[in-house]
This record gives structure tokens, sequence and C-alpha cells, in this order.
């Protein structure tokens, strides 16, 4: 652990726990957080780096988990769980949460027909219960006895396989969604895996599949959006072009020594390059193939490079910027700032640079009333016209 490294503080429980979470790193993904060529190297990364985290490795683990592991490695001490005891509880209502479905719905298939089962509570199984015996009594062995529970169990068996019911899965997305913002990633990621997924592939036409897949989207968005920020904070690469300039923004948004407007530029860029790939003509099978791909994702593959859900996260982002820029006591600074940097770009060798960051600004702020002075300035300048920035 880190202040093992350092020995600069006590070694409590805590340094325990980092352990635990180096080891749950090496039995989900195959290999350790870190992987350095000399001991040395192994113990500066411990010291300054953070790992990749377990769901880019692998995309299956819950979300709840992949965050258990990282809180666990949490380079100080104070950021790690209370104790041993914490990870226990967390790591049992993680596998409770994993078997929910399963454990809801059995004994209620198995009432329905008469019988009774209980949940194995380690694999999720269903199990009939065994019936005590009592008295050797002809009643129990006749064949009609003996057919009619044979039927029964098979009537839950089938009821079993084929799972909950159309209405009862909508409801039971329905009530995952309603979620709070201090959780949100979490419970996300459980609606996705344990009813908006199983939603749509049990009931493709079903009856609310406009609504679950509107839902579905709520949920990647918010669980793209997490893993971009960790990476942001943890100073890590995306995977694609989209997810590093959303960290790119995220990093400017989070800095207050950067100027406001940068963040902004950032994410309309985002925007107009998604919206101008999608205006380039392509071939109309392509198209379809594409659009049937999108529709059935299910990959962290196919979901990192779907640019909808980058376009939404920028959306969002970009709306809470321009916010903070349009109520800032200091706006007009902030925006003389800004052009200044941009007005050198158009007095150099870098004038279309220095145009594009106008159209940017004007795309960023098209129709807001308060800035129209500042548009009007901005149009000029881009044409190539002279004009002098408003006061």
């Amino acid at each position: 652990a880190p202040e093992q490294i350092q020995g600069n503080v006590p070694i409590t429980r805590k340094t325990d726990l980092y352990a635990t979470g180096c080891l749950l790193y090496e039995v989900l993904t195959g290999e350790t957080p870190f992987i350095a060529e000399n001991p040395a190297e192994m113990l500066m990364q411990h010291l300054n780096d953070d790992p990749y985290n377990v769901r880019e490795k692998v995309p299956e683990c819950p979300l709840a988990l992949d965050g258990l592991i990282e809180r666990l490695l949490a380079k100080n001490p104070d950021d790690r769980p209370y104790d041993a005891l914490a990870v226990h509880t967390e790591l049992t209502e993680i596998l409770r949460k994993a078997q929910e479905v399963v454990s809801d719905v059995s004994p209620q298939a198995i009432t329905a027909t008469g019988a009774t089962a209980t949940v194995d509570p380690k694999t999720g199984e269903v199990k009939p219960k065994k019936k005590k015996k009592k008295d050797q009594s002809a009643f129990y062995e006749t064949t009609w006895f003996l057919v009619t529970c044979l039927g029964l169990l098979i009537a839950a068996g089938v009821w079993l396989a084929m799972g909950p019911g159309e209405d009862s899965l909508y409801l039971q997305a329905k009530e995952a969604m309603n979620t709070t913002a201090e959780d949100s990633v979490v419970k996300f990621d459980d609606a996705k895996r344990l009813y908006l997924r199983p939603y749509l592939d049990s009931y493709p036409a079903g009856k609310y599949v406009t609504e679950v897949r509107n839902w579905l989207d709520v949920a990647e968005v918010a669980i793209l959006e997490d893993q971009a920020e960790r990476k942001a904070k943890g100073k890590r690469e995306g995977r694609n072009r989209y997810e590093n300039d959303c960290i790119a923004a995220f990093q400017a948004e989070r800095d207050t020594e950067r100027n406001l407007l940068e963040s902004i530029e950032i994410f309309q860029t985002i925007i107009n390059s998604i919206d101008e790939a999608a205006r380039q003509p392509v071939n109309e099978s392509a198209a379809k193939e594409s659009d049937a791909a999108a529709a059935t994702a299910t990959s962290e593959v196919d979901l990192v490079d779907n640019p909808k859900y980058w376009r939404l996260i920028a959306e969002r982002h970009l709306a809470s910027q321009k916010q903070a820029f349009l109520t800032h006591s200091e706006r007009t600074r902030i925006a003389t700032e800004w052009m200044t940097v941009i007005e050198k770009l158009l007095t150099s060798d870098a004038r279309d640079e220095g145009r594009k960051r106008m159209a940017l600004f004007r795309d960023a702020f098209r129709g807001e009333k308060e800035l129209e002075a500042w548009l009007d300035y901005a149009k000029y300048r881009q044409e190539g016209g002279p004009a002098e920035m408003p006061r």
C-alpha cells in the first residue's frame, strides 16, 4: 500500500483493505493492478498512478463491485472503506442484487402452481422443498397424486424458464429508473443489466419498448459519463476520439484557472463533429446495418463507439456551462479574454483556426439575446470584417 511504501503514516486495517483490493482486482481481471519491469517502477505506480477500472477489462463486472475495488485501491487510507466488515456488507449486497431477479420471481411462480420452493443463497438456484416423510400411506403412492405433482413441477419449471411477464418486467424497470442523484450510476447499471436489457431481449416488439429504450439511453449515458469522468480525474486516455474529447472538456470544466469558454468550445466541437459525420452520404445498405447494430448493441465496445451517447453527454454539459457563463458576474471579462486569444489567431498564419473558433462561439450561443453584441462581433470577425469587442 502507498502508506507502507512512504512510511509516513501508521499501518492500520486500511492497509489490509488495499491488499484486498489488489487481490480482488487480480481475481476478476487476471492481472495485478499495476504491471512493471522492475520493483522500483512498481512501487512508484502504487504511489502515483491509478489502475484501469475493472469494467474496462471485464465489462460485465457490476458497477457497484467496480466502484468498491476502486475505493479499496484509494491512495489515501481515509478514502477506503471503514473496515473488512464494511467490505463484507457491500459484497453481500452486490451478490444479493445479482440474484434478486431469481429470488423475487421464483417463490411467486412456485406458489402460483400450488407447490413450494427454496432458493439456494449461494447459486440463486430454485429447488423444490423436499417433503418430510410422515407415515406410509397409499395416498402418496397413488398414480394420480404422483402425476399431479409431476405436472405442477413441470408447470413451475416452464414458468421459470419463461421468466417474468412483460408487465412485471416493465414495472420493475420503471421502479429501478426512479433513482436519486447520489447513487444513480450504480442504480442505472443495475437497471440496465437486470431489467432494461432483459426486457428488450425478451420483448423486442413489446408494448413498452419505446419507453424502455429511452430509459436504456439514459442509463447508458450515465454509465459512459461516469467512466469518462473517472478517466478525466485519473488523467487517463479514452477509448476513442469522442471519449478523449469529453475527457478534455471535463478537465477544462473542473479547472477553475481556465477560461469558462474553453470547455464550452470543446463540447460544441464534439456536437458539431458528430453532426457533420451524420450528414456525410453513406451507402443505404450500410446505413441500415449501422442502425440495426446500434439498436441491438450489447457489448461495451458497441456502446462506447456509439456517437449518439457522447452527443447527449456533450449537450447536457454544454447547457450547464452556458448557464454558468451567462449568469457569471464577470461575463464580459471572460469573453474579452477569450476573444483576445482568438484575435491573435486571426492576425497570424492561423487565421483559419481563428475563424473556426469564432464559428464555434456563434454555434454555442446562437439565439442568446444577452450576447447579441458579442455574436455580431464574432460574425464580422469570422467573415474578415473589422469590429470592436463589446464593452
